[in-house]
């Protein structure tokens, strides 16, 4: 399957998901290029299967800092980098 099909099927997929939870999807879309970059460096470094959980903890991060959901993940994303830069 080529990355077009792959990504087109993800974001059917997520609209389906903030339906179903009553999240506002252009939430998600503004930080979707940052999280998956944040999985991938997790799971292909310190952690596979701790990639989505380390993105669930950036949202709880995000939600729980009272900032704005979007600037929250960018910011959770950030402190997180030198924990990545430090497993290389």
């Amino acid at each position: 399957m080529n990355e077009q099909k792959k990504m087109t099927e993800m974001n059917e997929w997520l609209d389906e998901v903030c339906a179903a939870l009553g999240v506002d999807r252009g939430l998600l879309a503004e930080v979707t290029p940052e999280v998956l970059d944040l999985v991938g460096r997790v799971a292909h470094g310190p952690s596979r299967p701790g990639g989505p959980l380390t993105a669930m903890a950036v949202g709880i991060a995000a939600a729980q800092g009272g900032g704005g959901f979007v600037a929250g993940v960018r910011q959770a994303i950030e402190r997180l980098d030198p924990l990545l830069e430090a497993q290389q």
